[in-house]
């Protein structure tokens, strides 16, 4: 164990090591002959240390449209404008970095699955390129996902909805823990489990996040608010106010101790907060997340017997999973 533990940082810097190689995207004649069948493919195991090890890299011209999305890209959005800019660039001087890639395992010979470079992929289509350089590697679906979101982190900041979505993949896909994740990110414990409470943001207020119309620190002070519609009006004002975190915070401590109403609730009384749940509730929720191995939430209705059940899934996979459990045959 304590050899993996030594062992697990050094992913992101092989990927940068990847990643840094300049390479001239106009091949030559001799080239491009040579682009559908690849005479370097490494076929065997490749391991974190592994790619920090090489001096050079095996550069292969791929035909673009052989060359897949990668199913665990964690960037959801990309910015159109950005994407045009990257694309000129490519018109101008060429793509100066390759694309990392493995063979598909799911459909015909000469098919490439992405495992790194998204953002150059689709800004080459934009610019009309038909090839690509791309450095072919034969990895697992456990290192394809990390490989995605280390790549993500090191170059363009992943929105903090879409990092912690993609933190909970790789926990809930691949058995991660947080201290796992932190050790193969470079980052502390703490921060995977601040970003990971996220996902405990209702669902319109993580929308609004993923928008960047709230910042991170302005979606930190609201998980705390517990009562949903008061988290929702809460970050209606924020946004539409262009309240600062501190003045959130303040709004937030003074609506939750003085029982106040966000303007659009004043027909009704808010649920209570966290402190005043039923220990049974939580009992409750706690049986069904290992029943269905996911994370599951009960919240009372402001109704009496009524409320709400939300499961999460993070999956297409984990879904169907689900359904099994449930009893209920997808059709």
């Amino acid at each position: 164990m304590a050899k993996n533990k030594q062992r697990l940082p050094r992913l992101g810097r092989g990927l940068s090591t990847l990643m840094t190689q300049p390479v001239d995207i106009r091949p030559d004649s001799n080239q491009a002959k040579s682009v559908q069948k690849p005479a370097a493919i490494t076929q065997t195991k490749m391991q974190p240390d592994d790619l920090t090890a090489q001096p050079t890299l095996d550069v292969t011209f791929l035909e673009i449209t052989a060359i897949h999305p990668n199913p665990h890209q964690p960037r959801q959005k990309f910015d159109p404008t950005s994407l045009e800019k990257l694309a000129e660039s490519i018109r101008l001087a060429g793509l100066m970095q390759p694309v990392v890639v493995r063979p598909a395992t799911d459909t015909t010979e000469g098919e490439y699955q992405l495992i790194a470079g998204e953002r150059r992929l689709r800004a080459a289509k934009m610019a009309g390129l038909s090839q690509l350089p791309a450095i072919i590697r034969d990895i697992d679906n456990h290192e394809v996902a990390e490989w995605a979101l280390i790549e993500n982190l090191q170059r363009e900041d992943l929105n903090p909805m879409e990092r912690a979505r993609a933190f909970s993949k790789l926990a809930n896909d691949f058995g991660l823990s947080h201290q796992q994740m932190a050790d193969r990110l470079g980052v502390d414990r703490s921060t995977i489990s601040n970003t990971l409470r996220l996902l405990n943001l209702q669902p319109d207020v993580q929308a609004f996040l993923l928008e960047n119309v709230l910042s991170a620190g302005q979606a930190k002070a609201l998980v705390a608010i517990d009562d949903p519609q008061l988290q929702i009006a809460l970050a209606k004002k924020t946004i539409q106010q262009d309240w600062s975190v501190r003045k959130l915070e303040r709004a937030a401590a003074d609506a939750k101790s003085n029982g106040e109403q966000i303007a659009g609730n004043s027909e009704s009384t808010a649920s209570p907060p966290a402190s005043s749940r039923s220990i049974h509730l939580a009992d409750l929720e706690e049986q069904l997340s290992q029943q269905l191995e996911t994370r599951v939430r009960i919240r009372p209705g402001r109704k009496k017997a009524t409320g709400t059940l939300w499961i999460e899934f993070y999956s297409i996979e984990q879904f169907d999973a689900l359904l099994e459990r449930m009893g209920v045959e997808a059709r």
